[in-house]
């Protein structure tokens, strides 16, 4: 005998269907997508003004 839950049982204890299931995980992927790009936004803006501020130092304002 399994000592393991098919997806079945579990989906049974939790009170979803399997289709549930993978509807609310897929959305809770998607949203750390999300949290994870606004995370990478915001580096990057912060980053890339820093370089660009040594940028300008070291080689002057282009035209």
């Amino acid at each position: 005998m399994e000592k393991g839950l098919s997806e079945m049982e579990i989906g049974i204890m939790n009170g979803l269907s399997a289709s549930e299931m993978l509807l609310y995980g897929g959305l809770g992927i998607m949203t750390v997508a999300v949290a994870a790009t606004l995370i990478c936004i915001v580096v990057f803006r912060h980053t890339g003004r820093k370089i660009g501020e040594q940028l300008v130092q070291k080689y002057g304002k282009m035209d």
